[in-house]
């Protein structure tokens, strides 16, 4: 555990784990004092290293609070993976079909009609002028 004067974590918060480490123990391991082969006397903790050591635990105390609510919600919407499905769309109506094929019907009419301001008068006119 580390010095009671960093020890602002709640016990969760200190146990864990990102990626495989328990990220509150090894920032403190990363500084601390070494033995064996390569040893090393560690270094005191500066007052921006305790600041961002302390912006560490709020944010993961933060994120194990976000991530409890979020499983509360998996769970309130039948756990996992059934809170996440979602049905496919009912087919359509034999009305809905017949309302989309009257509407293509229009739309491709309408699209085909030349308004006859448009022709009037060009079958006098050779090709190429206009």
């Amino acid at each position: 555990m580390p010095d009671a004067g960093l020890r602002t974590d709640p016990e969760k918060t200190w146990d864990f784990h990102v990626g495989g480490y328990q990220v509150v123990h090894k920032w403190l391991k990363d500084r601390a004092a070494k033995g064996g082969s390569n040893p090393s006397i560690g270094r005191v903790l500066t007052d921006e290293d305790t600041l961002h050591y302390r912006r560490g635990v709020v944010a993961l105390t933060e994120t194990r609070r976000l991530m409890a609510e979020i499983d509360k919600v998996i769970e309130e919407y039948g756990g996992w993976p059934e809170a996440f499905y979602v049905p496919p769309p009912l087919p359509p109506t034999i009305e809905e079909i017949i309302q989309a094929d009257d509407r293509q019907e229009r739309i491709e009419r309408d699209h085909h009609q030349i308004p006859v301001e448009a022709v009037a008068g060009k079958a006098d006119k050779p090709l190429g002028h206009h």
